[in-house]
């Protein structure tokens, strides 16, 4: 421990211990390790001082606090609840401490019992980053183990905020082992919150391993069905969607020469026993070989754009006699389809990587078809509002003056409408930066493959990567901002 004496040692001073070395070259990191750790154990002390109600005006870690911070909130009601208090002067203990202080507090309230449900997702939804950053990813680890140990209850009570970082935690150590193990307690906290589910099955997806993904579809179809009257059928059919692509496309990368459905392929799509064989057949048809379609620009001549009874997935059979199939939008679908098998055989990437783009690549274009991204904000922090063409005269003016230059093209994709699509990723509170990321990443290779099927010509492709460069430039610096995605902020570096 550092005396007064060593307080006013500057960096390039003498060390006062008196070696003749500078206080930078010997005393100084000791000493600053010292006070960390006294820190640390003043922040613990009060924690625990909080929690036992023995609040005491002489304790220097309470008298940082602001008084009026601790008071409940139910302090002028009759009956005052001392439990609350005690979670309040507890938060704000964690609150105040630094780095090392909020982990001593977070591991000593787990001991002593002294936390809840809300203070286990505040203490840790705030560690979970400072670990990140500070390249401390064990410690969170320590701390979750702990928890499940000594109040299994609170661990699952919030399991599906917790099994979404420590999952993320193994997969950057990649230990694929702890990701299978972590995933069979997936099943029923997947179904309490299918958002947080979600962003870490699309982790999952990133990162390429089929196996976990499969793993982790199969734990989360239990979820599901145990919350199904929570969800909308819109939510169930996605779900079923999704899962049946993966199983698809997982094993058409495995079995490169299929022609045609064997039944092997068909035992593992009966998960869902209606499954349409033909919709099978069409995909193993276009894997076969994804360039000898004579693909054209006229396939994509889209219709005039209609309300859509919902996503592509969804079979409304009320609507069925109404609805209009635009055959553009049917190439499109078909076209995606042949770009996952593109980016696997082609590009080396792997599967469930390919597939996590299908989808929205195919929304961003029907979007921009539709006019929903015309307008608006292109901040990626504000979602784009509702046009109103009749009254807006520019953009009335930009579609006289595209008229006259020529339709553009409807499969590449531009720098403003591409930037307003990927804002719909980034709402507060969104989870689902993943795909936005995947999606950027993948678009140089929409470009190639664009190419390699006829539809574009090699100076369009590098004229559109120039366009998009801006928003690369964007994407990074927000990716770089946020210590949970470091994958994007690295492989975004060299997007081109």
């Amino acid at each position: 421990m550092p005396t007064d004496d060593w307080k006013g040692a500057g960096r390039n001073d003498p060390c006062p211990c008196g070696s003749g070395k500078k206080y930078k070259h010997c005393h100084m990191k000791l000493d600053r390790e010292a006070a960390e750790e006294a820190k640390a154990a003043s922040d613990a002390e009060a924690a625990r001082l909080a929690y036992s109600g023995l609040r005491s005006e002489s304790d220097d870690a309470f008298a940082r606090l602001d008084p009026s911070r601790t008071r409940s909130a139910h302090e002028d009601e009759p009956g005052l609840d001392e439990e609350i208090d005690r979670f309040n002067a507890l938060f704000h203990a964690f609150d105040a401490a630094e780095y090392i202080g909020k982990i001593q507090i977070c591991h000593d309230a787990i001991i002593e019992g002294a936390l809840d449900g809300e203070l286990v997702f505040e203490f840790f939804n705030e560690l979970y980053p400072l670990t990140v950053e500070q390249d401390e990813r064990h410690r969170f680890e320590e701390l979750a183990n702990l928890l499940a140990e000594h109040k299994p209850d609170l661990y699952r009570e919030q399991a599906h905020w917790l099994l979404d970082w420590q999952i993320t935690n193994a997969l950057f150590a990649g230990n694929m082992d702890e990701v299978h193990m972590l995933l069979d307690a997936w099943s029923e906290p997947a179904g309490r919150d299918l958002e947080v589910y979600f962003h870490t099955l699309d982790r999952l997806a990133y990162f390429g391993d089929a196996v976990a993904v499969l793993r982790a579809m199969e734990n989360g179809l239990q979820g599901l069905a145990a919350h199904k009257a929570d969800y909308s059928p819109y939510v169930g059919g996605g779900y079923r969607h999704r899962h049946l692509e993966t199983v698809l496309v997982d094993y058409l990368a495995a079995h490169p020469s299929l022609q045609v459905p064997d039944d092997e392929l068909l035992q593992k799509l009966r998960v869902y026993p209606d499954v349409d064989a033909e919709w099978a057949a069409k995909l193993v048809d276009l894997w076969g070989d994804f360039a000898r379609n004579q693909w054209s620009l006229e396939d994509f001549h889209f219709r005039p754009p209609q309300r859509s009874s919902g996503p592509e997935w969804y079979d409304d059979e009320e609507d069925e006699d109404e609805e209009i199939v635009d055959p553009a939008v049917e190439k499109l679908r078909q076209l995606t389809y042949a770009f996952v098998a593109y980016l696997i055989q082609m590009e080396q990437v792997p599967p469930t990587r390919a597939l996590l783009v299908r989808s929205p690549i195919m929304e961003y274009i029907l979007a921009r078809h539709a006019g929903e991204l015309s307008g608006g904000s292109s901040s990626p922090f504000r979602a784009p509002g509702p046009v109103r063409h009749r009254k807006n005269r520019r953009l009335r003016a930009t579609r006289k003056r595209r008229q006259r230059q020529g339709a553009p093209h409807p499969l590449l994709p531009e720098r403003n409408t591409l930037d307003r699509f990927l804002a719909r990723y980034f709402g507060f509170l969104s989870l689902n930066r993943i795909p936005a990321g995947a999606l950027f990443e993948m678009m140089p290779h929409w470009l190639r493959f664009l190419d390699h099927v006829g539809l574009l010509e090699a100076e369009q492709r590098e004229e559109t990567v120039n366009n998009l460069s801006p928003l690369h430039q964007d994407l990074l610096r927000i990716y770089a901002q946020n210590p949970s995605y470091p994958d994007f902020a690295a492989i975004l570096a060299q997007w081109g």
